[in-house]
């Protein structure tokens, strides 16, 4: 799910540089905790843990700053997985999805996992490391094979990645993570989330929506006629 700006800047795209210098070293790393990768189906299967989330955060945050999705797949999803060409998940040892979350590429990846972590700990009632870093999510940068993305979409859209893992009875629900101009609704893909989200029963008592930045973010976003028009386009 790669839908990038139009914008350019005199260094060529503004997204695109030269992999994060630490990118080799991880590589090795992971060449030792994972010297075989497996693909796996796509799906449910290709969910990474939040221990896995922010162990590439805290590895490479002098590097990634207040940069988002956009950065990180060229920069280090794509090198990380290249030698293998498998998806972040199966390069890193994929878990069982227990949540899936809907997003965009443009919000900041620090903010991205912040609201991970928050949910992460509310759903356990823990904020033990060893709690909450065990739950498993469904994030299409890292699930997604992106030199395969030809095959996200199969034949019809019940057998795209996104379809498989939310309709998997292994998730358990989705989060959304929001700016406050809820740009993920403006969206077709995360619509479709949203559209699969509401018509699962068992998605209705699960705690759906994270907000970015907090309550703040909360209160402008019930101002907002796209974010209820994308609830009440789903609904009905």
């Amino acid at each position: 799910m790669q839908i990038r700006p139009l914008t350019w800047s005199v260094w060529g795209n503004p997204f695109s540089s030269p992999p994060a210098p630490r990118a080799p070293r991880r590589d090795r790393i992971l060449d030792e905790q994972h010297p075989k990768p497996k693909a796996c189906p796509r799906g449910a299967q290709r969910a990474v843990t939040a221990f896995q989330l922010f162990d590439l955060y805290d590895f490479f945050q002098a590097f990634i700053k207040g940069r988002n999705m956009y950065y990180l797949d060229p920069n280090l999803v794509r090198p990380l997985t290249k030698k293998h060409r498998l998806s972040f998940a199966e390069r890193v040892g994929p878990s069982q999805v227990d949540f899936f979350i809907s997003h965009w590429w443009g919000t900041p990846f620090m903010n991205f996992c912040e609201s991970v972590k928050r949910h992460a700990i509310h759903m356990c009632h823990s904020e033990d490391e060893s709690d909450w870093k065990k739950i498993a999510y469904w994030i299409c940068t890292f699930s997604n094979n992106q030199y395969r993305v030809q095959e996200l979409g199969g034949h019809s859209h019940e057998e795209s990645s996104f379809y498989l893992a939310l309709h998997s009875p292994k998730c358990k629900g989705t989060a959304m993570i929001m700016d406050e101009e809820a740009s993920l609704l403006k969206r077709s893909w995360c619509l479709f989330e949203l559209l699969q989200t509401v018509r699962r029963p068992m998605f209705q008592n699960a705690p759906g929506f994270v907000l970015a930045d907090g309550p703040a973010v909360g209160r402008r976003l019930a101002s907002k006629s796209l974010f209820w028009m994308g609830i009440e386009m789903c609904c009905s």
